[in-house]
């Protein structure tokens, strides 16, 4: 029976260890909303009141969370987010009055819970709602950047410059890679913001209150009466000790917050500059084809212009045909590029997202393979007809010997030209997987492709034979001696 007493007691703590732990804020007494402001007895505390000309040195605001229990959500040297409470039941003499109340930590010195007059109109999906909008935009940062803290302050305007001026440069001589935040009475502020609830008769900036501010008119809180335990009956009383949930205390766990937040944060950035990257590089690499299309475009009608004047009419044929591949074909290049830029943009969806690379992938390798072939067919056709030229000539019976020699010595050059230029082609076209081995294609890719090609195809048919020779005027050529010479030729 006496063992049983003593573990009893065991699990209790007496009056005067309670009156260290004060002061206690009544479980019950706390709703969704509520704005607890404290000062503490060190030397910093006791300075912020006297700045801010109240008595009051921190603010904090209970917030629901998913299931609608009140939590302590601040900002303070650890960082914006929840703090645990310790809770204890409390009893009177003869265990009568039993209730549960926090114990409110650092032991603050002047203390009181403010409430809004119609934070009860406020349905609990609302303030949930509220409570996720302030945590993506201010839970797990550091602390706010010190400068931030001269304005509320509301100085002299000599003193307020050069107390800024001082901060801002121990800041930057002090630099620290943490994400800043915001202070304390500004995150109780930007909570009731995300309510649409106005804190004073005229609209103040958040970053502008102190915690002071939220204390005196024109703020509209009221302060909530019999909030906490009667510091002059603890004594008389007998509380349970914490439970073992107080044990993961604000110190251990904001920093883990903090730095994973900032390290979260990082690698989204990094990942970001990444993209900017890749994006920067392929609109240079789209430049740059763009261009090399042009040029290309460019060569075909210098041979078209070479093979009217020597009255080749089979060769104009082809050429005028190859001229229609290598259209559409750059037209197939417009398109993919367009559909790439729309996911950098971000205009497509997931699925059409993750659905892309493997359509991109094999129009590309379409791309490829048609611009091979065209190429190869317009370098063979510039080769025939440069070699014709020079065996028409040697076989003029005014050349010389010599000029005979270099036409001979050209000859074997274009060939050599030629063969390395085959050789070239197959080996680059080796480093391409082949179709086996991009795998199969689902049906979105399909329908992706099926969009490129389309695209590609309405471009290419605005260009008829007559207006892809028309398009020498966009980059300075003439087209009507081609014009006549086709006519002629036809």
């Amino acid at each position: 029976m006496t063992s049983e007493v003593d573990n009893e007691n065991d699990n209790f703590i007496d009056g005067d260890v309670l009156q260290q732990l004060a002061p206690f804020l009544i479980v019950d007494n706390i709703q969704p909303g509520d704005v607890l402001l404290t000062c503490g007895s060190m030397s910093q505390s006791l300075a912020i009141a006297r700045i801010t000309d109240g008595q009051y040195s921190h603010a904090s605001i209970w917030l629901p969370n998913d299931t609608g229990y009140p939590i302590l959500v601040e900002s303070d040297g650890l960082g914006v987010g929840s703090t645990i409470l310790s809770a204890h039941t409390l009893c009177g003499p003869g265990q009568g009055d039993i209730e549960l109340a926090y114990s409110i930590p650092n032991a603050p010195k002047k203390y009181k819970l403010l409430r809004h007059p119609d934070i009860a109109s406020v349905s609990l999906e609302c303030l949930q709602a509220a409570r996720k909008r302030l945590e993506a935009r201010a839970f797990h940062r550091s602390y706010s950047q010190l400068s931030r803290l001269i304005k509320p302050a509301k100085l002299h305007p000599t003193v307020e410059t050069i107390a800024e001026g001082v901060v801002r440069f121990a800041e930057r001589t002090l630099s620290s890679p943490n994400m800043h935040g915001v202070f304390c009475s500004e995150l109780v502020v930007m909570y009731f913001e995300e309510l649409n609830l106005p804190l004073f008769e005229s609209q103040q900036k958040a970053s502008m209150v102190s915690p002071n501010d939220l204390d005196r008119a024109p703020c509209i809180l009221a302060e909530v009466e019999n909030a906490f335990v009667d510091g002059s009956l603890l004594r008389f009383m007998r509380g349970s000790r914490p439970s073992m949930l107080a044990g993961f205390t604000r110190a251990e766990i904001m920093p883990q917050l903090t730095s994973g937040f900032r390290a979260a944060a990082e690698i989204d950035r990094a990942l970001d500059e990444f993209n900017e990257f890749v994006r920067e590089n392929w609109l240079k690499q789209a430049d740059q084809l763009e261009k090399g299309y042009l040029a290309e475009m460019e060569s075909y009608y210098q041979s078209i212009e070479i093979a009217i004047k020597t009255g080749d009419t089979a060769g104009v044929d082809k050429l005028l045909k190859l001229a229609v591949d290598a259209s559409i074909s750059m037209h197939l290049w417009r398109a993919i590029n367009n559909y790439q830029e729309k996911v950098f943009a971000g205009q497509m969806s997931t699925q059409e997202c993750e659905a892309w690379p493997p359509a991109m992938f094999k129009l590309s390798a379409i791309h490829r393979d048609m611009s091979s072939n065209t190429l190869h067919a317009h370098l063979r056709i510039s080769f025939l007809r440069a070699l014709r030229a020079i065996r028409t000539k040697r076989n003029n019976a005014r050349t010389s010997w010599a000029t005979q020699y270099r036409l001979k010595r050209s000859r074997k050059k274009i060939l050599r030209d030629f063969v390395a230029h085959r050789k070239a082609t197959a080996a680059a076209l080796s480093l391409f997987p082949n179709e086996e081995e991009t795998g199969l294609l689902s049906p979105l890719s399909i329908s992706l492709m099926e969009k490129v090609i389309e695209e590609a195809e309405r471009g290419a048919l605005s260009y008829d034979i007559q207006s892809i020779l028309i398009l020498r005027t966009h980059i300075g050529g003439r087209t009507e001696s081609v014009r006549e010479g086709t006519a002629a030729g036809n």
